[in-house]
């Protein structure tokens, strides 16, 4: 019981179905019900409903625990799962992405169940006979009876099948099924389509295989890309491959050594998407006060208890204080210490450096500077980074360049001085242009008084007069149109076009 909201989960049990070579085992019950408040489950039950979505795989589930606003249970097979509201990424989420969780989200950074990374993805192959195209082996079905279920290329030197992942995963586990069915005519052998596998080679790569080349060219091109490869040798139904721990890839080619068909039903890559490892199964969680705690299983392989040691002194020394005292890591302190003995990261992927490898090599001048903490251990990521914040900052390095001598004027705004040259320039022109209209007039004046001063008043008068004849008179017509007439010499009247 929460605060709000109420959890339970049936019992789960065994079931057997089928008889004889078809018996199949499987798990039943774990279905978890959830009653209470809205604003934790995502949706008001008043009843107890399940949580996890009708059309969803189903999941057993073992364990439940309500918390003050959000819940977490675990799966049969060691996933967490989370759900409510997510303050401070309480349910294994970032904060910043996610505030509420409506429907149970499984936490990836713990475990996530393997699947077939190889379903549905894009295959090819080096050709195709009768049809058997490279999409057959990546289909689900791993019979191998029918021979038009399986896919089949010509017979040639090395012939390959390749799949694409789609992204680079985390890589556990391999399986090839071959095909089961015999030759129609009796007098070949009964498992002459088995053995057409044999020997090949499984190829796991990081970068793309040239598809272009052919033959033995082709098969040592692979090999030399391969990151992890295993060689098929022994005729058997199902081939299964444990890949090396921490074997992250995309690409992954089947090729055969010799000159043969290559025919088989299914291929399946079981993984986790992604470029890291997950940490382990849950067992149990307790879901709190906007926190939650998981408790992971113990881990069956010791190297897997060393690699968890290392990981955690790489990330922060303060770490092996706390492993120290239990018994698990007794014998991994005694080895590593805090992290002073441990030489290669763990951590980084794909040849890449990680966060932790790239802050010290890029400050490494810096940490030598800053030597060793208290007691004689390794700095933390805390101490590194208030050690470099706290370091004096270094000179500036530059050259001061001569600047030309500006008005006030041009200081405050820079194109001060260009507008002040316009202005003037305009004012000079305006200048000239009164000057010269001014001359022009006086000029004009001048003259025509000059003229009036040397005729006389009847000559002036004569003058006005033959002007008035020159000029031609304006008259109304009978339209009512405005008409001009010019008298010429001898008297007559001339018309001019309407006005």
């Amino acid at each position: 019981c929460g605060n709000v909201h109420t959890l339970l989960c049936s019992v789960v049990r065994e079931v057997t179905k089928g008889r004889g070579a078809n018996r199949v085992k499987f798990k039943d019950g774990g279905v978890v019900y959830q009653a209470g408040a809205g604003n934790v489950l995502g949706t008001y039950c008043p009843e107890f409903r399940p949580s996890f979505p009708p059309g969803d795989k189903p999941v057993a589930v073992v364990w439940v625990s309500a918390g003050f606003a959000h819940s977490a249970v675990v799966s049969s097979e060691g996933e967490l799962f989370t759900w409510g509201r997510n303050k401070g990424g309480c349910c294994g989420v970032p904060h910043e992405t996610q505030r509420f969780l409506r429907v149970p989200t499984n936490v990836r950074c713990l475990y996530e169940q393997a699947k077939n990374l190889a379903l549905g993805a894009y295959a090819q192959q080096s050709s195709v006979y009768s049809g058997l195209d490279a999409h057959l082996a990546v289909d689900g079905n791993t019979e191998g009876q029918d021979s038009s279920c399986c896919i089949s290329t010509l017979r040639e030197g090395q012939p390959w099948w390749q799949v694409d992942l789609g992204q680079y995963s985390v890589i556990q586990t391999i399986k090839i099924w071959n095909r089961i069915d015999e030759p129609p005519d009796k007098s070949f052998e009964a498992d002459l389509f088995q053995k057409r596998l044999f020997p090949s080679y499984v190829i796991i790569s990081r970068d793309p295989f040239d598809d272009k080349e052919t033959g033995a060219k082709s098969l040592r091109s692979a090999l030399n890309l391969s990151v992890a490869k295993m060689k098929l040798s022994r005729n058997q139904r199902c081939s299964t491959w444990h890949v090396p721990d921490n074997t992250c890839a995309r690409y992954v080619r089947l090729q055969l050594e010799g000159f043969e068909f290559l025919h088989f039903a299914q291929f399946e890559v079981f993984g986790t998407p992604g470029i890291n490892k997950p940490v382990g199964r849950c067992s149990k969680a307790i879901a709190g006060k906007y926190a939650t705690v998981a408790l992971i299983r113990p881990l069956p392989d010791p190297m897997d208890i060393d690699k968890a040691y290392r990981r955690a002194v790489l990330c922060d020394s303060h770490h092996a204080d706390i492993l120290r005292h239990f018994e698990s890591f007794a014998l991994q302190y005694d080895k590593y210490g805090r992290g002073d003995a441990v030489t290669a990261c763990i951590v980084c992927r794909l040849g890449k450096l990680c966060e932790i490898c790239e802050l010290k090599h890029r400050y490494r001048d810096e940490r030598k500077a800053m030597g060793l903490g208290i007691g004689g251990r390794s700095l933390t990521l805390g101490e590194i980074k208030q050690a470099l914040l706290d370091a004096p900052k270094p000179p500036l390095d530059y050259e001061k360049k001569p600047l030309a001598k500006k008005s006030i004027l041009q200081k405050i705004n820079p194109f001060a001085g260009n507008k002040k040259k316009k202005m003037e320039q305009r004012k000079e022109r305006r200048t000239k242009a009164k000057s010269k209209t001014r001359k022009g007039k006086t000029v004009g004046d001048n003259d025509n008084d000059d003229n009036d001063d040397m005729m006389g008043a009847g000559d002036v008068g004569a003058m006005k007069k033959k002007n008035a004849a020159d000029s031609p008179s304006i008259h109304d017509d009978e339209s009512g149109e405005r008409t001009a007439r010019s008298d010429g010499d001898d008297g007559s009247r001339t018309e001019l076009p309407p006005i």
